[in-house]
């Protein structure tokens, strides 16, 4: 069952046995869905109760897991001040670049120019790159990093291509 059709169906406070119930379903399959709605990010709260654990389902999904900017900056964004859980530093970087070239303010540079170092998942880099529209930023910033700094990972030659970066850094 589509994890959607499961929270409309389901939508409001229930424990396991209600969800049960309502899908017709066994006890833990319930349970199952519960965590894939989790996932999903349509459970929005949960409380325990003597009865049974209730949790608040909702048929919009919330905010997902990877959600938040402000770990290991300096630069305070008012949107993403109160958000909850660790982003990942291939997001940061494509968001600090989008930044720069909205309000072409150096601070977002030279933050995503810091995170570069960590960069492990080149395929998620790429894809908020082309989301964010900031691929020749990027190129820009690997190309100067790879220059003037120490330790910067290699960028695979797949991505090399796409992105028409020289060979020689």
């Amino acid at each position: 069952m589509l994890e959607r059709n499961v929270a409309l169906k389901t939508r409001g406070w229930n424990t396991i046995s209600d969800i049960s119930d309502k899908l017709h379903v066994k006890i833990s399959t319930a349970y199952v869905y519960v965590h894939r709605l989790d996932k999903m990010g349509f459970v929005i709260q949960r409380i325990k109760k003597p009865r049974g654990t209730m949790y608040l389902i909702d048929s919009i999904p919330g905010l997902s897991k990877n959600r938040g900017m402000l770990e290991d900056t300096d630069i305070v964004v008012s949107e993403m001040e109160f958000a909850k859980n660790k982003i990942s530093n291939e997001h940061k970087i494509a968001y600090f670049l989008s930044q720069y070239k909205k309000e072409e303010n150096k601070r977002f540079y030279d933050s995503a120019r810091t995170i570069i170092r960590s960069i492990k998942n080149w395929k998620k880099l790429y894809r908020y790159l082309k989301a964010y529209e900031v691929l020749g930023e990027f190129k820009m910033l690997y190309q100067e990093a790879r220059r003037e700094m120490k330790k910067i990972p290699r960028m695979p030659d797949r991505y090399k291509k796409l992105l028409s970066v020289d060979h020689a850094g």
